[in-house]
């Protein structure tokens, strides 16, 4: 998985981290998924911040940014975008889960479906299976 990827799908995680789920173990392998992925985001908050400064301007306030018009604009960019281009290997086990005993909005289902952290199981009498 890139890390793009991983940041497209952390609110999501989040949000299922944040779910109580009826069996202990399936929020066990939740938190541990979540921690793993939280432990690569934080390494690539931190090469994101590396090259805001090396490429920054720092303005009035002291926040640094990289604005458009600024002449390393386009390297930053680049190294920016090489950065979430990165493969990650997490060893991720999809979860199957009901689909019922998740309280989560369709834009997160379709992340963690899509993304493979879980697969959705449906009661036989669920609606659209």
């Amino acid at each position: 998985m890139k890390i793009k990827e991983l940041l497209n799908i952390n609110e999501s995680l989040k949000n299922l981290a944040r779910t109580l789920l009826p069996k202990s173990v399936d929020n066990y392998k939740v938190y541990k998924m979540y921690s793993k992925i939280r432990e690569e985001l934080n390494n690539y908050y931190t090469q994101r911040d590396k090259i805001v400064l090396q490429y920054g301007i720092k303005n009035e306030n002291g926040s640094v940014s990289i604005l458009p018009e600024n002449p390393n604009y386009q390297t930053a960019f680049k190294s920016l975008n090489e950065l979430e281009e990165i493969e990650v290997d997490l060893k991720i086990e999809t979860l199957k889960l009901n689909a019922n005993d998740l309280n989560l909005s369709a834009i997160d289902l379709y992340n963690l479906v899509k993304s493979k952290i879980i697969e959705l199981n449906h009661d036989k009498g669920a609606e659209n299976e």
